[in-house]
């Protein structure tokens, strides 16, 4: 599967949105304009290793400021109003799913956890 096919399965499952980001840098792939700058990239690599800066930072994609919830070092969520993003990382990859009112933060999370565990069961 290519990896825009592999973003596209992101907005295909509701998201508003959605990117997969090498670990070390480097968009592999985004759908519907779903971009970091690399400010925004360096800032969420660095919350997976430090959480608690995530208080204070919140979470920055595509401009938008979130609020950080329940963040660990392998997934962080975040929210603003009605609207979130759920950011996991599997082997090799960040991927990033933003959803809005549609969508609760429980289904996006089963959802978004679907991509990344069929991303690690092929090798990523």
């Amino acid at each position: 599967m290519s990896w825009q096919a592999w973003a596209d399965t992101i907005t295909n499952a509701g998201f508003k949105c959605g990117a997969i980001y090498g670990q070390q840098g480097g968009c592999w792939a985004q759908s519907n304009g779903c971009t970091l700058s690399d400010e925004e990239f360096q800032k969420i690599s660095h919350g997976f290793q430090d959480v608690s800066q995530l208080g204070q930072t919140g979470l920055v994609v595509n401009g938008i400021k979130y609020f950080a919830l329940l963040c660990d070092d392998t997934t962080l969520r975040g929210k603003k109003g009605d609207n979130g993003v759920l950011i996991i990382k599997s082997n090799q990859a960040i991927v990033i799913g933003v959803f809005d009112s549609r969508m609760q933060p429980g289904e996006a999370n089963l959802k978004l956890d679907d991509v990344v565990k069929n991303l690690k069961n092929s090798g990523y």
